[in-house]
């Protein structure tokens, strides 16, 4: 059996562009922790249940709702051994929380880290049906043990299924090639970061009060903030997708206008056109 350790981490270097990223996220997280007198909702790993179902998910969700206080690591152990996990996946997902456990002792709360474990999960596939809900429940998880304690808050199921046609295929992708002893952390870490800078935003926009769009220029607007707040390049299909009250010509002219005033970036052509903040 594969023998887990994440201490690789404090080492690790990362693209330019994940870096930044990186740091974009610690400077708003630190600023919603700083106003989190607001009420705040606590989304607990079972929530993420109204997007993958599955035999044997609730089951495992349930030991990680289940699984707080000091003792997350113990406490989570146990109760997956109630869950009717196989022994094998049992004792693997075990082995690669404790892993995790270790390097978060010495290297203190990672958002790397939480990735890494998260991945692992995913290819142990405790409920093999739903591999990638497995994942997620578990980043859900973690998260809600982390500081500032705003990542406990953040709507990682809900960014996850607005965006799932960005994320969903990028996530199988690093999951196969870790299966296929090709294991790509680095590039899992960039796709996990996305995620959670889009949740971030979205707790944001959820805490700020909404800035006074004329009617006319509302769907322009629901445009041009997809494209800017995306880390990735995206698709006019995949801008269609999320925004289904909006037009694909409408769309199509924003894309053009954006690009031509230089607010966007055009990638590729045609089909293949992808877009990005400029």
């Amino acid at each position: 059996m594969r023998r887990f350790d994440y201490s690789f981490l404090a080492s690790l270097a990362l693209p330019e562009d994940t870096t930044a990223l990186e740091k974009d996220l610690e400077s708003p997280a630190s600023r919603l922790e700083r106003r989190s007198a607001t009420a705040q909702t606590l989304v607990e790993p079972i929530a993420i249940l109204e997007q993958f179902e599955a035999e044997g998910l609730p089951g495992f969700a349930q030991a990680l709702a289940q699984a707080g206080g000091k003792d997350f690591l113990h406490i989570l152990a146990i109760a997956l051994g109630d869950a009717g996990l196989e022994q094998e996946k049992s004792l693997a997902l075990g082995q690669a929380l404790s892993a995790y456990d270790s390097a978060r002792r010495s290297q203190g709360d990672s958002l790397r880290l939480v990735a890494c474990v998260v991945l692992d999960c995913a290819c142990i596939a405790p409920v093999p049906r739903a591999p990638l809900g497995c994942g997620l429940l578990l980043a859900q998880s973690l998260l809600c043990q982390m500081k500032p304690s705003i990542w406990a808050h953040i709507p990682l199921a809900a960014t996850f299924r607005r965006y799932r046609c960005l994320f969903q295929p990028a996530f199988q992708k690093a999951v196969c090639q870790q299966i296929e002893n090709e294991p790509d952390y680095g590039g899992f870490i960039s796709i996990f970061l996305a995620l959670l800078y889009l949740s971030l935003h979205a707790l944001d926009r959820e805490r700020l009060p909404a800035p006074a769009v004329k009617r006319r220029g509302a769907k322009r607007a629901l445009i041009e903030d997809f494209v800017r707040n995306s880390p990735m390049p995206v698709r006019k299909a995949d801008i269609c997708a999320a925004l289904p009250q909006v037009s694909p010509t409408t769309v199509e002219a924003v894309l053009g206008a954006m690009v031509k005033s230089g607010a966007i970036k055009k990638l590729g052509a045609a089909r293949n056109a992808r877009y990005i903040r400029g």
